[in-house]
């Protein structure tokens, strides 16, 4: 995404941590979540970053553009042409060369603009047979939810892990938490068959909550997988209580 010198890319897009990146530039995703059904094109220093329209719900193609590090430009444009263009969101964000950041577009279109926050991204892997996980409320108009990852093995429900406490959603929230949005909680990944003789395979049931009770937002996924080494980001979206969960592949 981003700057005027923007080499972007045309720039390198550095999509797997076993890839060897250039670490003179910073590394920007562009996730698409705005509740308006906006299909979007991104612009960087006056420069399209994404190869092809991203749709809602999606993620910028190649997931990664490569960028130099400083102040830059963003501009967000409806992707359907137009004379002038239709412009959601202008802005700045700042990076750094070497790291990694996940940019989402949310909210629905209020006075012509939507939304858009832009995280801290940890895209190291983990080598202990561990997963790193985050959530964010993005469901237009949602109250405070929780986010479980509940461990089964088998059909059997084990423990549970919270990785997102009484979260607001962020239409609802002028000046968002950058630090505490893009912090990870560490969760075991699912154990393989006959990685454990005699026990069977885990994986994850994931459920939305309101917050602070046991009822149910949404539609819960059943038997998800959490490979080892993977971060992930997963969102509520769409407009409440018309709720969804979705994942990103951070790495």
């Amino acid at each position: 995404m981003l700057g005027s010198l923007l080499v972007l890319a045309a720039c390198k897009k550095d999509d797997s941590p076993n890839s060897t990146p250039d670490t003179n530039l910073a590394y920007v995703s562009f996730t698409n979540v705005n509740s308006s059904s906006k299909t979007l094109t991104v612009f960087v220093d006056q420069k399209q970053v994404n190869p092809t329209a991203i749709a809602v719900n999606s993620t910028l193609l190649g997931v990664y553009a490569g960028v130099e590090e400083g102040s830059r430009a963003l501009v967000i444009r409806d992707a359907v042409p137009a004379t002038p263009p239709v412009d959601y969101y202008t802005g700045t964000i700042n990076v750094e060369k070497g790291k990694s950041y996940s940019f989402f577009q949310y909210g629905v279109l209020t006075g012509g603009a939507l939304k858009g926050i832009l995280l801290n991204t940890d895209r190291t892997s983990d080598n202990t047979g561990a997963a790193k996980v985050r959530f964010l409320n993005i469901s237009n108009g949602a109250p405070a939810l929780d986010f479980v990852m509940v461990r089964r093995e088998g059909t059997t429900e084990k423990d549970s892990v919270v990785i997102g406490s009484a979260a607001a959603s962020l239409a609802s929230i002028a000046t968002p938490d950058i630090a505490a949005l893009s912090a990870y909680k560490v969760v075991a990944a699912n154990r393989a068959a006959n990685a454990t003789p005699g026990v069977a395979v885990s994986s994850y049931n994931l459920k939305l909550k309101l917050a602070g009770t046991n009822t149910l937002v949404g539609t819960s996924i059943t038997g998800a997988t959490i490979l080892p080494g993977k971060n992930y980001t997963y969102y509520a979206r769409g407009n409440y209580p018309a709720v969804a969960l979705t994942a990103v592949a951070d790495n």
